[in-house]
């Protein structure tokens, strides 16, 4: 439990919301009822079932990415092809909204409690990974660095650059009197 405690928030938002996801994924997405009968489809079933799987993998590589680093001896790499770790977890969490999309996109009528849980499970992955990237100097729009009222640096809804004004001008010399005075 240390370990856990131990973990930033957005590492812990990552882990919950891939476990999330995968229990999601087996719970219905896609509901229809008629003449007294119901059928139903999770995550991992038709229709479209291609968005939603690839959602869910790049959940559990997200959340077991971070399980194996904070509980194990296993030593990631410093970055990913030159990226970041924060910028990886920001971009495995924006393709997981993005497949819920698509799949929203390509069948939307008849959707289930499963979807909707599966579409929060996703937003906190990019949420975690937005965290991550931000508390390792990344700036996202709207979300600054490290200080502030809203744990963002600059004005709410700001830059968050921390970079001080630029200085004014020197001020121009007095005019100087006219000659002959």
């Amino acid at each position: 439990m240390d370990k856990f405690n131990a973990m930033s928030i957005g590492e812990k938002v990552i882990v919950v919301a891939g476990a999330l996801l995968l229990i999601a994924s087996f719970l219905p997405w896609y509901r229809v009822s008629a003449f007294g009968f119901t059928a139903s489809a999770h995550g991992w079933e038709a229709p479209n079932a291609i968005w939603s799987i690839l959602a869910v993998f790049v959940g559990l590589a997200m959340a077991g990415a971070v399980v194996l680093k904070t509980f194990t001896d296993v030593q990631l790499p410093a970055d990913i092809g030159g990226q970041s770790w924060g910028r990886v977890y920001l971009g495995g969490g924006v393709l997981a909204v993005l497949l819920v999309v698509i799949k929203f996109i390509a069948e939307n009528s008849n959707l289930s409690y499963g979807f909707y849980v599966g579409l929060l499970a996703t937003l906190g992955l990019a949420a975690g990974g937005a965290l991550m990237y931000r508390d390792e100097g990344g700036i996202l729009p709207g979300m600054g660095g490290s200080s502030g009222p809203l744990g963002g640096g600059g004005s709410p809804g700001g830059t968050g650059g921390s970079a001080p004004p630029p200085a004014p001008p020197p001020a121009s010399p007095p005019p100087s009197a006219p000659p002959g005075q």
